[in-house]
């Protein structure tokens, strides 16, 4: 929980308690608007982020078609089909027949609606069992990718942010 103590002169020991006794920061009545803008920054987002660093950790829920192998297969192996429930500039997450233990390296074509397959290696973070369906969820991170398909992402991502809210309930 954040706290954030506000004192005046007559309350100054207070805030030392406050302090004390765990407030993120205290600030002395008036509060300068300046400095309760920093504060307010500051407590609501300790790590100095900025948005957009914010936004590469956002995924979007979309469904795509994904044609994958694991790296390690070879040429020859048979290209398995999975399907996005999730995708972000950090992270997707698929729905497959398999599961892969975390760190495996899978080579990966996602068919973006409109465009050519975007092509990228993806490493498996975490497996999760979906109960009753006897598929599992894996969410795995962009691993390499080629700079030109990496942009084509970016675009994909923008895209999906730029659309209006849909207006039927869900």
């Amino acid at each position: 929980v954040t706290v954030l103590a506000l004192f005046d002169d007559a309350t100054v020991t207070q805030a030392a308690e406050a302090r004390r006794a765990g407030a993120s920061d205290a600030l002395r009545m008036p509060v300068e608007a300046a400095a309760l803008i920093r504060s307010l920054d500051a407590l609501s987002n300790p790590r100095g982020e900025v948005a957009s660093r914010k936004l590469l950790a956002a995924r979007h829920r979309k469904a795509l078609t994904v044609s994958y192998k694991a790296a390690d297969e070879g040429f020859f192996a048979r290209r398995r089909v999975a399907v996005t429930t999730e995708i972000g500039l950090m992270e997707v997450v698929l729905n497959t027949e398999e599961a892969f233990s975390a760190g495996r390296v899978l080579v990966a074509e996602i068919k973006l609606p409109g465009e050519a397959a975007l092509k990228a290696h993806l490493q498996v973070s975490r497996v999760e069992p979906l109960p009753g369906f006897g598929r599992f969820q894996l969410t795995l991170m962009w691993s390499e990718m080629r700079p030109e398909e990496r942009e084509r992402l970016r675009g994909f991502v923008r895209g999906l942010l730029a659309k209006p809210a849909s207006a039927v309930p869900v």
